[in-house]
């Protein structure tokens, strides 16, 4: 890019390029040769070396000095105090060199100074902070290490463990072979037991799918009987609204009765009072009568005498005649009160006969209501003891639904368990025999292994060499 920019020349060029290539092809070549030798880092450090003081002496830049960053920064990697403080050095009298360099040639002003000093600083404050990274790289590198050979400790101490596992494994090869030959013994008598107990099984699994058919047959005729109870209670509750009913009606006619019977009484009281003042009544008509007889024969008298009399009796005789009209009239309507009050003593009479019948009669219904109100009474009485004895039965059946349900629930648990078990067992079954081939099986690989243990005693017996 300088070359292009024309702010460098061909020959510039070309040096700089020999200064890079060359200690790149010398490291690559003996890397090549001893990828271990610390030629080749010393190699690197020196051509990096040489390349950043041509570059610094050569540039324009006060800012070249940080190509010495990346250098120092890498070489850390190393792990190597003494190399990278060697490094470091080199790299901060390069620019010492360079700034020495400076004043001999152009001078160097107050401006320049600041910046010298901060281009020592912070290449001292990088050589510093290189060589504590390359420090503590150090410190982990032997942590490391110090673990690598734990490590190593280790796995000797695993490899013995290891053999003496072998060995122990040869024996236990061996033991499990035996057992392996009995438990095949073994699985072949249980093979008999486990077909007698899917035999079972599958018996235990119908007789349980049948109790649970007639169980689930019990809870529905415990429901329809439920059900009827609970209709029953619902009648008789209308029976028992029914009675009060009744019985409130019965206190109600009960209550009419004795009114109807007191005011009978006073009907009665009043026709015999009746009757006795129409007694009264006659008397005092039969009185009037025999004044109204008297009164009359004194009219006759009294014309008999006025006609002796004459002219002068004349008047006299005007009043008697007025007087035997009266008792006439009075005879007239004392006869028609007469009978009027005979009229009512018939009817009072007959209203007396009536009212007695009607107290008769409202005595035979104050009994039959008294009767009616015991019959009520004792049906009240019965119904609540059903009603209770209902309840009981309510409560029965509805224990009886629960245990019902609860039973039902318990077969079904023990269907499942049938199922299971035959399950199971039909497992069991199959994994008898395939325990039986297994067993077979397993003394193949037991001498598989054997073959395979032996392989690694040779591997550790050359290992040991």
């Amino acid at each position: 890019m300088e070359l292009v920019k024309g702010n460098r020349t061909a020959g510039y060029v070309f040096v700089f390029s020999i200064i890079l290539i060359v200690p790149v092809i010398m490291a690559a070549f003996a890397y090549k040769k001893n990828a271990e030798s610390k030629i080749v880092r010393s190699i690197t450090a020196i051509g990096y070396g040489i390349l950043y003081a041509f570059v610094l002496w050569t540039s324009v830049s006060i800012l070249s000095f940080t190509y010495a960053i990346p250098m120092i920064i890498a070489i850390s990697m190393f792990a190597d105090k003494k190399y990278t403080l060697k490094v470091g050095i080199a790299s901060a009298l390069i620019n010492i060199v360079y700034i020495i360099i400076q004043y001999v040639n152009v001078g160097i002003t107050s401006s320049d100074m600041v910046d010298y000093e901060i281009q020592i600083a912070f290449m001292t404050l990088v050589v510093a902070f290189s060589y504590i990274t390359t420090d503590v790289l150090g410190h982990i590198s032997a942590y490391k290490l110090e673990t690598i050979e734990a490590e190593k400790a280790k796995t000797d101490d695993m490899l013995d463990k290891i053999i003496k596992a072998n060995d122990n494994l040869c024996k236990e090869i061996d033991n499990i072979n035996d057992e392996s030959k009995n438990m095949q013994e073994q699985a072949e008598g249980s093979q008999l037991a486990v077909s007698q107990m899917v035999s079972g099984a599958n018996e235990l699994a119908g007789t349980v799918q049948n109790q649970l058919e007639m169980t689930e047959s019990i809870g529905e005729l415990t429901e329809n009987a439920r059900t009827i109870i609970e209709d029953i209670k619902k009648q008789f509750d209308t029976t028992t609204d029914i009675t009060k009913t009744g019985n409130i009606n019965m206190e109600q006619l009960e209550n009419v009765s004795k009114n109807s019977s007191d005011i009978g009484s006073d009907v009665s009281g009043a026709m015999n009072e009746l009757t006795a003042k129409t007694e009264e009544a006659k008397v005092i008509l039969g009185m009037i009568n025999g004044i109204t007889r008297q009164t009359a024969l004194l009219a006759l008298n009294a014309s008999i005498e006025a006609a002796r009399a004459g002219e002068a009796g004349a008047g006299f005789a005007v009043v008697a005649q007025q007087i035997k009209q009266l008792a006439e009239e009075t005879q007239k309507s004392t006869e028609e009160i007469e009978n009027i009050i005979v009229a009512l003593a018939e009817q009072a009479e007959k209203a007396g006969f009536s009212v007695n019948n009607l107290l008769s009669a409202n005595e035979n219904q104050m009994e039959l209501v008294n009767q009616s109100k015991k019959s009520f009474d004792a049906i009240r009485d019965d119904i609540r003891d059903i009603q209770v004895k209902i309840d009981e039965e309510y409560n029965y059946m509805d224990n009886i639904t629960t245990s019902n349900n609860e039973i039902t629930q318990q077969i079904e648990s023990l269907s499942a368990f049938s199922e299971e078990l035959l399950a199971n067992t039909e497992n069991t079954q199959e994994l008898s025999n395939k325990t039986i081939n297994g067993s077979r099986n397993i003394n193949n690989l037991l001498d598989d292994v054997m073959k395979e243990v032996s392989i690694l005693q040779m591997i550790i017996d050359s290992k040991d060499e």
